[in-house]
């Protein structure tokens, strides 16, 4: 519903934040991890790069603030399932094939009476949005959440949320080469800002930072080994 009201470019944007959310609902539901300080500026710079990327200081009109806060609102949920996922899901002995059909299947019963109410009930339905429905949901949401859910079990929920780094990517490029979007300067800005914040929040900045101090040292100047007294 958020991304009828704006553009696909923007909604892939957002979604990139999802690994914010996530890091977020980890710190609160967790008490073994602890909040660091590189922890709290890697979220409150990705929040900063939300900011940016919808363009606050232009504003926006009153269904955009909507779709915004809806998408946003969609994200938040995203951070909540990855934890959730790696907590009380991915150690079942249930496949992910299992686990991803029961939650399409439980997705779809919740739904259904809202579809019924929208859809037969004010109009025939048209073979062209059911094809593409039954495409998102098999391809978008039900393959994807079978290898979502072999990530979550591998890697971990942080590890699986930064997959949305690539969702803007492909949102910009099937946005402007069949939906005719335009992409502002600040929206990719602010992707990168939010991605920024992210790898902080990660500890990947320093991570980085170390490697490229060792590669500009050069072998041997790194620190010396302690040498123990006769």
């Amino acid at each position: 519903f958020g991304e009828t009201q704006i553009s696909s470019v923007l909604a892939g944007i957002i979604n990139a934040s999802t690994p914010l959310t996530t890091l977020a609902v980890i710190l609160l539901a967790f008490p073994e991890e602890k909040p660091t300080v590189e922890r709290v500026l890697g979220l409150l710079i990705g929040f900063l790069g939300i900011l940016v990327v919808v363009g606050v200081w232009e504003g926006l009109g009153s269904g955009e603030w909507l779709g915004v806060l809806e998408c946003v609102g969609a994200v938040t949920c995203y951070g909540i399932a990855f934890p959730y996922v790696r907590r009380h899901l991915a150690g079942l002995p249930e496949g992910p094939v299992a686990l991803a059909t029961g939650q399409v299947l439980c997705g779809a019963a919740v739904l259904l009476p809202l579809g019924i109410a929208a859809g037969p009930l004010h109009g025939p339905i048209t073979v062209e949005p059911l094809m593409a429905m039954l495409g998102l949901g098999a391809l978008g949401s039900g393959f994807a959440f079978v290898l979502n859910y072999q990530i979550v079990r591998e890697a971990g929920a942080s590890t699986a949320s930064t997959v949305t780094y690539l969702t803007p990517l492909f949102a910009i490029a099937v946005g402007v080469a069949f939906l005719g979007e335009t992409v502002v300067w600040h929206e990719p800005f602010g992707g990168l800002v939010v991605l920024l914040g992210v790898a902080i929040a990660q500890g990947r900045a320093r991570t980085a930072a170390g490697a490229v101090t060792r590669r500009l040292r050069g072998p041997g100047q790194g620190p010396k080994p302690e040498v123990a007294a006769d």
